[in-house]
């Protein structure tokens, strides 16, 4: 759901809620309570006639993880519901206009496919498994809101907040209201870049760290052996028939569930 989509605060929030699992029951009450206020007073604005003060609405916009441009797209729908004055409601109007705008002319020059990460984003994403993993398991059910991802992954709110963020602002992942939504772009690491050694470090670090878990869908598998030299590239073979088969498999998935990550070394002591 994106709020610039929305002229009024109140129908924003009142869809949020109801596109939250079971209707968002229990919503408008954590809602209340981020903004200190009551939930009879919650009731009365979004189903009543009653407005929110501009710090309450800072409070709801915090509460709903929204980006600057969001919090600040979320206060002038609500400074434009309290104006008594036409020409400063026009004011605030002009301005929502203007945000609509940014907002959208941002996302026209997203390209649909391949997209171009600057060196600095290649860096910062291929260096932190969170990224790449926040942006695949946000395409699984029950895995798009923050909270159910960071209880997924075990880290830190405000870390899994701060890669959405960044995730967002380079066009990987759409990003409203603490829900985030991966974008079929395509992104490629060549094996030339000094990045790509990184990026397979960062996940053999990632299986070194579940190794000890030991939970009955993980593999883990070390075989030192002597072989003929003349087999090498035999078994070379095998290994890179099986990725192809794997990614086959894993091309038709239609409503994937959980998210594996797949590490293979055969290399020459």
């Amino acid at each position: 759901m994106n709020i610039f989509d929305f002229q009024d605060y109140k129908t924003y929030i009142n869809d949020y809620v109801s596109s939250l699992p079971n209707l968002g029951r229990g919503e408008y009450g954590r809602i209340a309570k981020a903004a200190s206020i009551s939930s009879t007073l919650v009731s009365q604005v979004f189903k009543g006639e009653r407005e929110l003060t501009l710090d309450q609405a800072f409070l709801i916009a915090e509460y709903l993880n929204l980006n600057s441009d969001e919090g600040t797209y979320f206060e002038l729908l609500v400074l434009k519901q309290r104006s008594g004055i036409k020409r400063k409601s026009e004011m605030y109007q002009a301005k929502i206009i203007d945000l609509q705008k940014k907002n959208k002319s941002f996302k026209k020059h997203i390209k649909p496919k391949k997209l171009e990460l600057t060196q600095k984003e290649e860096i910062k994403y291929y260096t932190e498994w969170l990224h790449s993993a926040l942006r695949l398991i946000s395409e699984i059910k029950g895995y798009q809101h923050i909270e159910e991802i960071s209880l997924k992954l075990k880290i830190d709110l405000n870390i899994i907040k701060e890669s959405a963020e960044f995730l967002s602002k380079v066009g990987l992942v759409e990003y409203n209201n603490g829900v985030v939504r991966g974008l079929k772009k395509n992104i490629h690491q060549e094996k030339s870049s000094p990045l790509d050694s990184l990026r397979q470090q960062t996940w053999r670090m990632k299986a070194l760290e579940n190794f000890q878990r030991k939970k009955r869908e993980d593999y883990f598998f070390n075989a030192l052996m002597t072989i003929n030299s003349k087999q090498i590239d035999e078994i070379k073979e095998i290994l890179q028939s099986s990725v192809g088969l794997i990614g086959k498999q894993v091309g038709q998935t239609t409503v994937p569930d959980e998210m594996m990550c797949l590490n293979i070394d055969f290399f020459e002591i």
